[in-house]
């Protein structure tokens, strides 16, 4: 569906470069679950960055959150 492809393009490109560089992490094993602190270690971001930033990509759809408290994983939405 089209309409899908082109609301998931803008929301890419509308995402501060913060928010990008942590959606990054998941294009390289988009089947993965990663959680916040792996994220903070790879993209060398502070944490509260990177936990603004998933917030946001799961409000645009863009990632799945999975569990609760310190469990948290997130997945990129297929």
């Amino acid at each position: 569906d089209i309409n899908v492809y082109r609301r998931r393009f803008q929301a890419i490109h509308n995402l501060s470069p913060a928010a990008r560089l942590v959606y990054q992490c998941f294009e390289e094993l988009p089947e993965k679950c990663i959680s916040a602190q792996e994220i903070c270690k790879e993209t060398n971001l502070p944490r509260r960055t990177v936990v603004y930033s998933l917030t946001r990509l799961k409000q645009v759809r863009l990632l799945q959150k999975f569990g609760k408290g310190r469990g948290v994983r997130y997945r990129l939405v297929f």
